[in-house]
């Protein structure tokens, strides 16, 4: 029991002194430090949003205003981008332009919507608008276009020890023609193996080719190698932003990829809908082994040491047969000297 309380406390002392090292950075929304109020557009639906819901003619135009204030005593710089809005491999709707999103449903919001600043310095406790210039597309479009305006406090001082917090703030800007509902239409279209944060991890692609939100989403799901099942699992309350491609992560939980057939059993449920897929992929000897190697949750196996004992014994017997082998030798040419 001694002994592996001891392995135990070896290995969580190991496993601090490993992630001490290792930056963190902790992102989030904040008003501690500054501020971000939008001007109410005519053209908002619900003037009560904190976000911009417009409801455009085709080839309108409009100025829409950020109010930008800094709430500190000191002076902060801000990076600004207007970015898609786009779902991450948790199901995560998103803004700030740090995942890509290479799906072509649709148009793209950024070609429709232009940031005028890209970069603020604000004095302490002052104040600047920034400007979003919206030029709606010549043809009437079906559904939602997605983006939002994503703000970042740039980090001037030094960084305390191994911790660098982000203040950040996103704005949602929805644009549409019409506020007619539109149904979803989801596709499971393929999956493969991978890895995140060092673990082994297989994407699944789950494509929403409308131009609306599907939200409290639940995906079940089941992987099997070679038709046995490995992992088995249940998601809910995910969002998919219009018109966007979600790369969900399936977590292999400390498991090794081995070389086979592997098959997801997916179904995706938003309120009475319903959606399934069955995509496969396969892994060969080779890429197993280098993600398992990779994999840093995955105990590399330990040579076994009564190996070591027995590669010991043949070189000892190997030394001794070579030494009386000499020895005779040596003996037998002094005899024959005689």
């Amino acid at each position: 029991m001694r002994k592996k309380q001891l392995k135990s406390f070896i290995r969580g002392t190991l496993l601090i002194l490993a992630f001490s090292f290792l930056p963190i950075v902790a992102h989030g929304e904040s008003l501690d430090t500054f501020d971000a109020v939008i001007h109410p557009s005519e053209h908002q639906i619900d003037k009560k949003q904190l976000y911009y819901d417009l409801q455009y003619q085709p080839n309108e135009a409009e100025r829409l205003t950020v109010t930008l204030t800094n709430r500190t005593d000191q002076p902060i710089k801000l990076k600004a981008s207007f970015n898609r809005a786009v779902t991450n491999s948790l199901g995560v709707v998103e803004y700030s332009g740090m995942n890509k999103d290479e799906s072509n449903f649709g148009p793209s919001i950024t070609d429709f919507v232009k940031l005028s600043s890209q970069e603020i310095a604000l004095a302490a406790n002052e104040s600047k608008d920034i400007y979003l210039d919206v030029k709606m597309p010549d043809k009437e479009f079906e559904g939602v276009l997605a983006g939002g305006l994503y703000l970042e406090q740039l980090s001037t001082g030094k960084v305390d020890g191994n911790i660098r917090n982000v203040f950040s703030r996103e704005i949602a800007v929805l644009l549409q023609n019409k506020t007619d509902e539109v149904k979803p239409v989801l596709k499971v279209t393929k999956a493969k193996s991978t890895q995140a944060n060092s673990r082994n991890a297989i994407a699944v692609t789950v494509d929403n080719e409308k131009a609306v939100y599907v939200k409290d989403v639940t995906l079940t799901y089941e992987v099997k190698k070679n038709g046995k099942s490995i992992v088995k699992d249940k998601k809910e309350q995910l969002t998919l932003a219009p018109s966007s491609r979600m790369n969900y992560l399936i977590q292999m939980n400390n498991t090794e990829f081995s070389p086979g057939r592997y098959s997801i059993n997916m179904t995706v449920r938003s309120g009475d809908q319903k959606w399934t897929g069955n995509p496969t992929f396969t892994i060969d000897q080779e890429k197993a082994e280098d993600y398992n190697k990779k994999d840093v949750t995955i105990k590399k196996k330990a040579i076994n040491p009564w190996l070591w004992i027995g590669l010991a014994v043949i070189l000892l017997l190997l030394a001794a047969v070579i030494f009386m082998y000499n020895r005779n030798r040596n003996l037998k040419k002094k005899l024959d000297g005689k």
